[in-house]
């Protein structure tokens, strides 16, 4: 899983994004106690996994340095701005060419958020929320992440991916090093 810098270099000429990974032992770690070493870091998020609703999934991931990529206030009276909102999440990796890397689990970077119970209105014709003296307010907020800490909850091993956009650097051997 390790990538040499000439393996990263031939990887660029084809591919606009590269995750770089380093594994190591879970041992006495965490995804809670890995969690707090970020706790100062803005929109730091940890997200588990549960299968059938009883079972721990494989992975745990914690999302560092992402950037808010998407927040769309839901109260707003023009629906076509918001559309247009939600349509800027299908641009997000359109032209972006992954390079192969074997043994990553399935999500390794991205978009991650939520989107707020009243987003509905983007797909039916409800009436505009209420928010008038509330402190609620309908939101939908989405954040790029390309930094990672993944546990395998089945191996006892954390997985450190960034993923790498070589041409969005000053040469390709600082986006390798920014990356390692």
């Amino acid at each position: 899983m390790n990538l040499t810098l000439s393996n990263y270099k031939r990887l660029a000429k084809d591919y606009s994004l590269i995750p770089v990974c380093h594994k190591i032992l879970a041992d006495t770690e965490t995804p809670v106690t890995a969690l707090q070493r970020f706790s100062d870091s803005a929109n730091v998020f940890l997200l588990e996994s549960i299968e059938g609703g009883e079972m721990w999934g494989r992975y745990s991931f914690i999302g560092v340095d992402p950037q808010v990529y998407l927040e769309i206030d839901h109260t707003m009276p023009d629906r076509a701005e918001k559309k247009s909102g939600l349509e800027a999440l299908r641009s997000v990796y359109r032209d972006v060419k992954m390079a192969p890397t074997p043994g990553l689990p399935r999500f390794f970077g991205g978009v991650v958020g939520f989107i707020g119970y009243e987003a509905v209105g983007e797909f039916e014709r409800l009436p505009f929320p209420k928010v008038a003296g509330s402190s609620i307010q309908p939101r939908s907020r989405l954040l790029k992440v390309d930094k990672l800490v993944v546990f395998d909850n089945v191996c006892h091993t954390i997985t450190i991916i960034v993923c790498s956009h070589p041409s969005e650097a000053a040469s390709i051997e600082k986006a390798y090093t920014d990356a390692c």
